[in-house]
């Protein structure tokens, strides 16, 4: 009788997905890339063709090269030296210095060119040259001193403007302290004998008293800066005049055109023979707005 164990009972067929590691399904044939492309570099071109290059370059760094400047013959790539060092030369000749120092070329500003020191050009020509300095490297040094040179010198006139105005303003109240206010008899009196012992004392006293800084020239204005020198003047000019009708009787002191003390005969004679004085001593008196001097004094 057959063995029950040894023959057994058929096992049922297996249903459902066996549990277990799965070694996946088999292929046949060469694996497809997952995106088509090899990995790393590739001799061949990347598709597998063979290429001018395939067996002269093994380099990684150089097939690279190849590859992203896109030469496709070594004729391309003999060309793209050429050009490169066609460029590279003349660059190279554009950094060299001229021959001469006079070879060196500036441009200078419209706005500076009445004041431009031709020597220190000269200078700097020399300078450059013995650096080798090319042209264009001179020239950008040249522009650069230049612009500041300008800005500084801008900088100084603002402020000496500044100081100027300054000085002057300080000399006016000073004057202001000793002779009255600005539109007083009194002060365009005393400001009149100044004038007038400047004009009388010396022919050179003017433009030395200018030298000096006591009177200043700005715009065409003459402004007093040193106003001591002037009250000095005053009395001087006092002196020397003290029986000058101008300012009418020297014992009264009067402005002829003052309504309070006025003399028609005096104002008439002050017009003709001085016409600058004659306006001073009308504003003095405060006619200035007044309408029968309005058009002598817009003259």
């Amino acid at each position: 009788m057959p063995d029950p164990v040894s023959q057994g009972t058929p096992t049922a067929p297996v249903t459902g997905t066996p549990t277990g590691v799965d070694l996946g399904t088999p292929t046949t044939g060469t694996p497809t890339p997952t995106n088509g492309t090899p990995t790393g570099s590739d001799p061949e071109g990347g598709d597998g063709a063979k290429t001018w290059y395939s067996d002269l370059v093994k380099d990684p760094d150089n097939l690279k090269a190849i590859q992203t400047k896109k030469w496709d013959s070594p004729e391309a790539m003999v060309k793209s030296y050429r050009e490169l060092e066609v460029a590279f030369s003349q660059k190279s000749a554009a950094s060299q210095a001229p021959s001469d120092p006079k070879g060196y070329e500036f441009n200078i500003p419209k706005e500076l060119q009445a004041g431009y020191n031709a020597p220190f050009a000269d200078a700097f020509r020399t300078a450059a040259h013995k650096a080798g300095l090319s042209k264009e490297q001179a020239a950008a040094v040249h522009d650069g001193v230049l612009q500041f040179a300008q800005q500084n010198l801008q900088a100084q006139a603002d402020g000496s403007r500044e100081a100027l105005s300054q000085q002057v303003t300080k000399a006016q109240a000073a004057l202001e302290r000793t002779w009255g206010g600005a539109i007083t008899p009194e002060f365009s009196r005393n400001l009149e004998m100044a004038k007038r012992a400047i004009g009388n004392l010396d022919p050179e006293l003017r433009s030395e008293l200018v030298e000096m800084g006591a009177i200043v020239v700005d715009g065409g204005r003459e402004l007093i800066a040193k106003p001591a020198i002037f009250k000095a003047l005053a009395k001087s000019g006092a002196a020397m005049f003290a029986e000058d009708t101008l300012f009418g009787r020297a014992s009264q002191n009067t402005n002829p055109f003052d309504p309070k003390t006025a003399d028609p005969q005096m104002q008439s004679h002050i017009v003709k023979t001085d016409p600058a004085r004659a306006k001073l001593l009308i504003r003095a008196a405060g006619l200035g707005n007044a309408f029968e001097w309005q058009h002598f004094l817009n003259k």
